[in-house]
């Protein structure tokens, strides 16, 4: 049982690692198009 809840948290850890992680990239998507729109008049 002990090793089933470590293995969870472990998955839930890298999931949240993962996510974190493709959340800053599509921030960093997001604001460059913004920066692209800015620039068309």
């Amino acid at each position: 049982m002990r090793e089933t809840k470590k293995s969870k948290i472990v998955a839930q850890n890298a999931l949240n690692k993962k996510g974190k992680n493709a959340s800053m990239k599509s921030k960093q998507k997001f604001e460059v198009v913004k920066e692209k729109e800015q620039h068309v008049p």
